[in-house]
């Protein structure tokens, strides 16, 4: 996002696009994507003990060991709400793509593509989420009020309306609550032509700041202003803004980064890290501490992608087949790990340690996801694609 003055070639940057080409697919942001839902299994996973329940939901230490893992790095294994951070920032990057190739997708074609895209594996994973609901026995007083706090209510038509719809509003968002980004995804989604249309014409410091200056005063209302949907999701405008400024200038700020000294690059992405995991400073009795822990993971996540799109060794570290994997399930991961959990532990916990069940879940959540991912999210995908074509087609036409 800065000018390149030259370029180090032992850290090479992807080659500029040609003019008849897309800008080509970053695999090892796929991969970081697979991670970030990684550490969004284990931060629900260890939040349905009550130790960490307490520390998550209050700030609240009861050990040692919570001390010490709201310290970063080993906080960064457990920062959910900061992965879904990097989600926003790698969206507005990787949809910026699909348009800035030749030809760019008309609104319509794009719009089908990203609601089969994102609607139909989350409809799918909803209605078996509130089957299971209704049909799984959930009485665990002994797990943390952050479990218990799922699947707590009836299936009810206001309820039901507002998963169809993705409204997203709070008091119903007890089926699967991490669907809460998947809503704001959605409607960053249908507006983000929109966005675009602002990246193309805009300088990036104008984008950069005025979109930071538009999250930050969301979040200052939302803390006297509750449940204002709109309100809400502008909090993360400066992720969904600054991801697609740095698509339009990946080239230049990958070849910035790659010309900076190796102490200079280490410390950028130790800043990033650090900034993504220091959540625990949310629950500080100042204003100011409270307000800088609510934007530091937006600014971490965007440094992150700059120092990941510059570093030719962080890209190969990333392109290894398990983490790719990772990314590609990573969606159908996000989306079903929770109910997985919800379920084993309802059915199993009587007579089954609840440590057992917990070590076990990331790898069976992975197997979940993938068998999803298989047989739910590629098919969307896939239909999203034909549709977006036909229509496109039809465009062209007339």
């Amino acid at each position: 996002m800065v000018p390149s003055l030259s370029i180090d070639k032992t850290h090479p940057a992807p080659a500029p696009a040609s003019p008849v080409q897309r800008p080509p697919r970053y695999h090892s942001l796929d991969a970081l994507r697979g991670i970030a839902a990684l550490v969004v299994v284990l931060h629900h996973t260890l939040l349905t003990l009550p130790l960490w329940s307490a520390l998550g939901m209050h700030g609240v230490h009861r050990s040692a060991i919570t001390l010490l893992f709201a310290i970063p790095p080993l906080s960064l294994l457990w920062a959910g709400h900061e992965a879904v951070a990097v989600f926003f920032a790698l969206s507005g990057f990787v949809l910026a793509l699909m348009f800035l190739g030749p030809g760019p997708p008309d609104y319509l074609s794009f719009a089908v593509r990203r609601v089969c895209r994102i609607y139909i594996p989350y409809i799918v994973v909803m209605a078996i989420a509130m089957l299971l609901m209704t049909v799984v026995p959930h009485h665990t007083p002994e797990l943390s009020e952050w479990f218990n706090a799922s699947w707590n209510h009836a299936v009810t038509r206001p309820l039901i309306l507002d998963h169809a719809l993705m409204l997203g509003q709070p008091q119903y968002n007890f089926v699967d609550n991490p669907i809460w980004s998947l809503v704001h995804e959605m409607r960053y989604s249908l507006i983000f032509p929109l966005i675009m249309w602002l990246v193309l014409r805009l300088d990036w410091r104008l984008l950069a700041f005025g979109s930071l200056l538009v999250s930050v005063a969301a979040m200052g209302v939302l803390r006297h202003v509750s449940n204002n949907w709109a309100i809400d999701s502008l909090q993360y405008a400066f992720l969904f803004v600054t991801g697609a400024t740095l698509a339009k200038y990946r080239i230049e700020t990958a070849a910035w980064f790659s010309s900076q000294p190796p102490g200079v690059r280490v410390a950028i992405g130790i800043t990033s890290l650090v900034l993504l995991g220091i959540h625990s400073l949310g629950f500080s009795d100042r204003l100011l501490v409270r307000a800088f822990a609510g934007v530091a993971p937006q600014i971490g996540a965007l440094l992150l992608l700059i120092a990941v799109i510059g570093s030719g060794q962080v890209q190969r570290l990333l392109e290894l087949k398990p983490c790719l994997w990772a990314g590609r399930v990573s969606y159908s991961l996000y989306l079903s790990h929770l109910v997985l959990l919800l379920t084993l532990v309802s059915l199993l916990h009587s007579f089954v340690s609840i440590y057992v069940i917990l070590i076990a879940l990331p790898g069976l959540a992975l197997v979940l996801a993938g068998i999803l991912n298989r047989l739910v999210e590629q098919p969307a995908i896939n239909l999203g694609r034909l549709l977006g074509n036909k229509i496109a087609v039809v465009h062209t036409a007339h």
